[in-house]
């Protein structure tokens, strides 16, 4: 029994060896050296730009007012239309200046006879004198009147000058191409000579847009003028006989990508405001630049260029 274990043991063992030197060695896999991409240093210049929030204004902004009272008439405009420059906006009743003007009219053509017969009395009296027939306290007496109805026919002249413009003024012009608000006064009402606004006209074309600048950037793009690496435009430099080259700048609205409006710095504030320390600015976009529809009182953003190197 004893033997027969001894056996098994040996049988056992004997097969655990051969197992063990009959398995394969597995190859280990070789490794390359990892890829590096270089590539040589390129040069070339990058601008760097600095961002600004602000609104944006019209570059002419007015109030309609007629310039005569009386009873408003007529109004020939639509709420929120286009309007052009001498477009007809408004009428005020004309019939008591037009009366008027007669009237001062028909001073100017007697003040104009009393002045051709005070010529020929003063001509006449002047003969007289020469010849004994008058004496020369008449002929003062004389130009004494022709003088004063040259005085006469200068006020009259005036007057009617004035009763033109006073009738001219009934019918109110556009001032310029914009576009115009709403009527605030309805035909019937009774106007004030230069008090009743009778609607507001801003213009669509350039638009100006204001934003304020921070005094780090301020300082940063004075610093950067005098090096030469922007154009002179932020306070530098201002002398009469010297033109300031434009500081182009970029102009986007909230709603576009990037800044699609190409403008010019053409305002820089003379100060500092000591509540924000900030010194405003202003730019205006391009003439005939009409992309995005920005209207006065919108909110861009817009970039300024700073340094380029």
């Amino acid at each position: 029994m004893t033997h027969t274990r001894k056996g098994l043991a040996l049988v056992v063992l004997a097969g655990v060896i051969a197992l063990g030197c009959n398995r394969r060695q597995v190859p280990q896999a070789s490794t390359k050296p990892a890829e590096v991409l270089v590539a040589a240093p390129a040069q070339r210049l990058v601008t760097d730009y600095e961002e600004f929030t602000g609104k944006t204004d019209a570059l002419n902004t007015v109030d309609i007012k007629p310039q005569v009272q009386g009873k408003l008439v007529a109004v020939n405009f639509r709420d929120g239309s286009v309007i052009r420059k001498g477009d007809v906006l408004a009428l005020v009743e004309q019939a008591p200046y037009a009366a008027d003007l007669e009237s001062r009219k028909g001073m100017v053509l007697q003040n104009k006879a009393n002045l051709t017969l005070a010529e020929q009395e003063y001509t006449r009296v002047q003969g007289l004198v020469n010849s004994g027939g008058a004496t020369k306290e008449e002929m003062d007496q004389k130009r004494d009147a022709l003088d004063q109805a040259r005085g006469a026919l200068s006020t009259s002249q005036a007057e009617e000058l004035k009763a033109q413009v006073n009738y001219d003024y009934t019918t109110v012009h556009a001032p310029f191409d914009g576009r115009i608000t709403r009527r605030l006064v309805d035909p019937g009402n009774i106007v004030m000579a230069n008090s009743t606004v009778l609607a507001s006209m801003v213009s669509e074309d350039p638009v100006f847009a204001y934003f304020d600048v921070d005094e780090r950037t301020m300082l940063q793009l004075k610093n950067l003028s005098r090096e030469g690496k922007i154009p002179t435009g932020w306070g530098l430099a201002r002398r009469w006989y010297r033109p300031i080259p434009p500081v182009p700048v970029n102009l986007g609205l909230a709603n576009e990508e990037g800044f699609p409006h190409p403008g010019v710095v053409n305002y820089v504030s003379p100060r500092v405001d000591t509540a924000t320390g900030t010194p405003g600015a202003g730019a205006v976009r391009q003439p005939g630049d009409a992309r995005g529809g920005a209207c006065p009182g919108a909110r861009p953003v817009r970039a300024v260029p700073g340094r380029t190197e």
